[in-house]
This record gives C-alpha cells, sequence and structure tokens, in this order.
C-alpha cells in the first residue's frame, strides 16, 4: 500500500554544479539529486518547494484512478518514493501561476504529475492541462517514469507533453501528445537535461516557440510521427543531442520567435542562457523522412556540432530553402558566433544547397554511395570548407562552387559533375578542359592527380570541439586565443554518448578523420585559414534573410 498525504509541501534542496554529468551524479553530489546544472555563475543552491494534491510516497498499484487539482503552485499527483504503476489513471491540472519563476520550468512545480524521487509507470488513461506552466508528465532529478498508451493534451504557454530536466529519465512507448500554447513542446527539457527515449507514437506541436522535440538533453526518438505546425520541427541548444531513427519530421515553421530571424527544421545553437553547457551539439538521423515546409532544412549558429545522417528522405518545399546553412544570428558574441559543423552523409541522397557565412566552418564527408546534388558555397563566402568525397559517392553542382580543400578518393574525378559550372579549390578551380560532365579529381583540380588536399586521401578534418563559441572575449576560459583551434581540433573526434549514433552503438559514420590544417598554414594547392580567397568575388550584399536581431528571451 502506499501512503497518500493530502496538499502535503515537500521541500527539495537541489544543488547547482558547473557541468552535466550524464548518466552519474556529478563529481560531489549527495546523491541527492542526479543531474547538474549549468546556470550562469554556477555554485549555488537552490530550495524548491513542492506541493502535491496527491503524493506517492511508497510502491502501489491502482487502476482507474483520477489525481486533480486547479490550485497555482500545486502538482495534481506528486511522486516521491517507491516503484509505484497505475493504469488508466486520469489526471488533469488547471491554476496558471501569477508572475514567472524558474520553479516552473525546471522543476515542474505546476506539472499535472510530477516525479521527482522513486519510479513511476503509466499504463492507459489521460493527462490534460489547461494551465500555464503545466507540463503533462515532468521527471526531475532521481526520478524515473514510463508511459505507454497515455493520452496527454496541453492547452497553455511552456506547458511540454513529456519533460525532463535535472537530469531525470523518461521512456514514453505509443504516447499521442498534443500541445497548443507557445514554448510547449510535446518532447521538452530544460535546465539540468536527462535522458529521454520515445519508441512509437505521434507528437504534435500547434504553438509558436513549439518544436516537436525541444532538447537540452539526450533525447532518441525511434518509430514516432512528430509534426510542428508554427515552430522549428527540432531544436538542440548547447552539448545535447537528438537521435532519430525510422522518424517522420514535418515541420511549418511560419511564425519567428525569440531572437530567430530566419525558418528552418532542425535547429542547432547556444543560447548562452545557461539552460545548456557550452559543447558541441550533436544531431543523428537514420531512416527518416524530413520534410521542411518553410526555411532550411538543417540550421546551425553559434556552436559546434556534429550531423550524421544515414539513407534519409529529406524534402524542402520551399524553393528558396537550403538544406544547410552555418551562419552568425541573433545569439552569442558578434564576430564569435558562428557555426562549426562536421556533417557525415552515409547511403544518404541531398538535393539542396549548402551555405556558410565568413565566420563558420563546416567539414563535409560524402561516403558511403551518397549522392549530393546542389551547390556549395555558391556565395563565396565561408570561413572554412573543406570536402572528402569517397570513390562510391558523387557530387553533382548546380551552380559554381568554393571549397577549401577537396579529398576524393576516385582519382580520375569521375565522381564530380561539374554539370558545366565550376569549382573552386582553394585558390585555384577545377581545369576549364575538363569534359562536359565535370569530372574534377585529386589535388589541384585535374583529373588524376594524387594527394588531394590537406591531407592524405580518405582522411577527413575532425569535428571541432564545442568551446569555442562562449562569447566571452577574447580568452576562451583556459588560456587559449579563440583565433586558434580549439583542443582537441587535431586529435580525437569527440564521441557520441553510448547509443547515440545511428547503429544505437555510439559509432558514428564513415572513416575516423585526419587533422585539417591549422589557421594560417596552407594545405597542398589550398589556402590557409586565414589567407584570403581568390577564387572568385565575395557576394555584395548580405545573404537573404539576416538581419540584426531584436534583444529578447530566446
Amino acid at each position: 500500500m502506499c501512503s497518500f498525504i493530502i496538499r502535503l509541501v515537500v521541500v527539495l534542496t537541489a544543488a547547482f554544479y558547473g557541468s552535466l554529468s550524464f548518466g552519474a551524479p556529478p563529481a560531489g553530489s549527495d546523491g541527492g539529486t542526479r543531474g547538474a546544472f549549468s546556470e550562469p555563475g554556477g555554485g549555488r543552491a537552490r530550495s524548491v518547494s513542492y506541493s502535491g494534491a496527491t503524493e506517492i510516497v511508497d510502491t502501489t498499484t491502482n487502476v482507474g484512478a483520477k489525481y486533480a487539482s486547479d490550485t497555482p503552485g500545486e502538482v495534481a499527483l506528486l511522486v516521491s518514493g517507491g516503484a509505484s504503476t497505475l493504469e488508466n489513471a486520469t489526471i488533469a491540472k488547471s491554476g496558471s501561476p501569477t508572475g514567472r519563476s524558474d520553479d516552473y520550468d525546471f522543476y515542474g512545480v505546476n506539472a499535472a504529475a510530477l516525479v521527482h524521487k522513486g519510479e513511476l509507470t503509466l499504463k492507459g488513461g489521460t493527462i490534460a492541462t489547461d494551465s500555464a506552466y503545466s507540463s503533462g508528465l515532468f521527471v526531475y532529478g532521481e526520478g524515473k517514469a514510463t508511459a505507454e498508451n497515455v493520452e496527454i493534451h496541453t492547452r497553455e504557454h511552456n506547458s511540454g507533453g513529456v519533460m525532463v530536466t535535472g537530469g531525470g529519465t523518461l521512456d514514453a512507448i505509443d504516447l499521442r501528445v498534443v500541445t497548443e500554447g507557445n514554448s510547449s513542446a510535446p518532447i521538452r527539457s530544460d535546465r539540468g537535461g536527462g535522458l529521454l527515449t520515445v519508441r512509437r507514437g505521434e507528437y504534435r506541436a500547434n504553438g509558436a516557440g513549439a518544436p516537436a522535440i525541444y532538447s537540452t538533453a539526450d533525447i532518441r526518438v525511434e518509430d514516432a510521427t512528430l509534426v510542428s505546425t508554427r515552430s522549428e520541427g527540432a531544436i538542440i541548444e548547447g552539448r545535447n543531442s537528438i537521435a532519430l531513427k525510422r522518424t517522420k519530421l514535418t515541420d511549418d515553421n511560419n511564425v519567428l520567435h525569440g531572437k530567430s530571424t530566419t525558418y528552418k527544421n532542425v535547429f542547432i545553437y547556444q543560447s548562452f542562457s545557461g539552460d545548456a553547457a557550452v559543447g558541441t551539439s550533436r544531431f543523428a538521423a537514420e531512416d527518416c523522412e524530413i520534410t521542411t515546409k518553410k526555411g532550411d532544412s538543417i540550421y546551425v549558429t553559434n556552436t559546434s556540432c556534429v550531423v550524421e545522417l544515414r539513407n534519409n528522405r529529406f524534402v524542402n518545399e520551399d524553393p528558396e530553402g537550403y538544406f544547410l546553412r552555418v551562419r552568425r544570428e541573433g545569439w552569442g558574441r558578434k564576430g564569435q558566433n558562428g557555426g562549426k559543423v562536421a556533417l557525415t552523409l552515409a547511403e544518404q541522397e541531398i538535393e539542396g544547397n549548402v551555405y556558410v557565412d565568413n565566420i563558420s566552418e563546416l567539414t563535409m564527408a560524402v561516403t558511403e554511395g551518397s549522392r549530393f546534388v546542389g551547390a556549395i558555397n555558391a556565395e563565396n563566402t565561408a570561413g572554412r570548407l573543406d570536402v572528402t568525397l569517397d570513390a562510391d559517392s558523387t557530387l553533382e553542382l548546380t551552380a559554381d562552387s568554393y571549397v577549401s580543400s577537396l579529398q576524393n578518393a576516385d582519382a580520375t574525378g569521375a565522381n564530380v559533375k561539374l554539370n558545366g559550372h565550376k569549382l573552386y579549390i582553394g585558390e585555384e578551380k577545377t581545369a576549364d578542359n575538363l569534359p562536359e560532365t565535370g569530372d574534377a579529381g585529386n589535388g589541384r583540380g585535374g583529373p588524376g592527380r594524387p594527394g588531394g588536399f590537406g591531407g592524405k586521401d580518405g582522411d577527413r578534418p575532425e569535428p571541432p570541439e564545442g568551446d569555442g563559441m562562449r562569447g566571452e572575449g577574447p580568452s576562451t576560459g583556459d588560456g587559449r586565443n579563440p583565433s586558434e583551434p580549439p583542443e582537441g581540433f587535431d586529435g580525437e573526434r569527440p564521441e557520441p554518448p553510448e547509443g547515440f549514433g545511428p547503429n544505437g552503438n555510439g559509432e558514428s559514420f564513415g572513416r575516423r578523420p585526419g587533422p585539417p590544417p591549422r589557421r594560417g598554414e596552407r594545405s597542398e594547392g589550398g589556402r590557409g585559414m586565414g589567407e584570403r580567397r581568390r577564387g572568385g568575388p565575395r557576394p555584395s550584399r548580405p545573404e537573404r534573410g539576416y538581419e540584426p536581431a531584436p534583444e529578447q528571451e530566446r
């Protein structure tokens, strides 16, 4: 049996630490709170009061129970211990709090169901909220929850469907989740993150600033349908991840929110709000269908990230939308707030353009029979753009393109189709006497020249570490000059968390790359990172859609 305490106030003290330790308590923790937080300044402790209309503290089993609260700042069902199973429960929450407090977003103080200690399993039933800051199922700290065949509907702002913070663990199976309010992702996380696994189910977001997924955690989704009708499809902030398998993601980003000045589907960034640690973001998708109604398919700003794509179908219905755009936006310190992307395509077909601005960098590996059709850096703006191409994969240009280096495993260059366009490599361009089909081999652009650019054939540049985008001025915090490649740039590639990669085992696509040239050094036949490009004219105006963003919250 369990102990039910009506309207009992429980005080929880949560410790703030400097960084999140994935899957284990941080060093120095007393075990009371498994997750940790990267709040600006760090090192502070905070006491949070939980009040539950009904509280479960011991293991229990119940069928058909009803839990409700209409009191602001009170949880309808609070789980503080035990390992309980509730079948066909009805959980309802109303009563919006006055004002705004971190207690609601970070700790779930006004949620419908909150698990902060112990374990909860929900089988069947419904969760409904019609008040602000009222997420459906919220898991924090030491809490663990599994929800299966549950319907969740939230109607107001800052009210996610399923949500983790502070290191919570949540497994969502065959759920049907709809959110109506702004800033209310059906799959949501906030400060301190955690692990959220979604298997099957349907998730729909109808509010502005409400993507289908908002990740400040490690979020894995398999065999699900995700729809966002007004916002981005999926957002990753900072050193966090999203991994999709056999999932259909559709977005119609038709309302700009916060500092955004452009429309996009997969959005990877760092806001420096303190909600996400600074570091390398990770996005992986395998056997998915990703549809973009408006804007760019993938957009990166103010962070470093690894993007791994295998055998997906990308559809972009916007004729002006790019496949990938990497550039400055309204977040971070001006001049240091571009993006650094390591992109790997494996068994992947892409039709679309790539844009990189002058303070951003891209390494692009086209592998395992992939086919890229489009323009690469046609605006000739990229700070650095290195391409590797294996012998089984192809590049097909739709406009003149500019790259810093090209490493092609096919010495004949037959796998690069110029289609009447020019491919500028470093300071030079492909030979004018190439066939109309546009063959481009290794080295300085002529067919069959061995060696390639920037290293041995088959080597791929390493993705940068994520601590070069801090936006904190000349020093990165560890004595390095930000103009130099960050620590780890020439070393081992950072590994994803266990189970992150498309194979579910932490392995990444393709070959482990070798180091790129350092800034200011010239690779064979190419320009150094600090040298001026002479391959073609820079555009005379900024790229479409960029305007200074207003200062406002994310």
